[in-house]
């Protein structure tokens, strides 16, 4: 996303970037971001930009997707899921928008992208995770 040109856009290529400085900006101060007060957003954000860059993480790439979830209010609700180049870690970051302007960001534990190979990824890593932890 070189020239990004809504609010979206641009919150999404700072976070790809792991700029927490630009997304302070960006993100509106009156508003509250998962039910937290932007600064706590901010602090949470850059927590999850520290453990990418402790496995050697530069910048994060962004796959468009959904929530996939039956019963939460975002269902169905467009994101993008920001995944690591080197680390199998991903953030889960759904949006909501009115007229251009972010309303809110959510974490989503229930995403779906619109790359097949790395639904069937995640759904074979959860299979496993919940085999092992029987």
């Amino acid at each position: 996303m070189n020239n990004p040109r809504t609010q979206v856009e641009e919150i999404t290529h700072y976070i790809e970037k792991m700029n927490i400085e630009m997304i302070e900006l960006i993100l509106e101060d009156d508003k509250t971001y998962e039910g937290l007060h932007k600064e706590e957003y901010i602090e949470k954000l850059k927590a999850y930009f520290e453990r990418y860059k402790l496995k050697g993480e530069t910048k994060l790439v962004a796959i468009p997707g959904f929530c996939d979830s039956k019963g939460c209010d975002n269902a169905c609700r467009g994101g993008y899921s920001f995944v690591g180049r080197k680390s199998i870690y991903s953030i889960d970051l759904v949006f909501e928008v009115s007229n251009g302007e972010v309303l809110d960001i959510c974490r989503c534990f229930d995403f779906c992208t619109f790359d097949k190979e790395r639904n069937k990824m995640l759904s074979d890593m959860k299979k496993w995770i919940k085999k092992k932890s029987k």
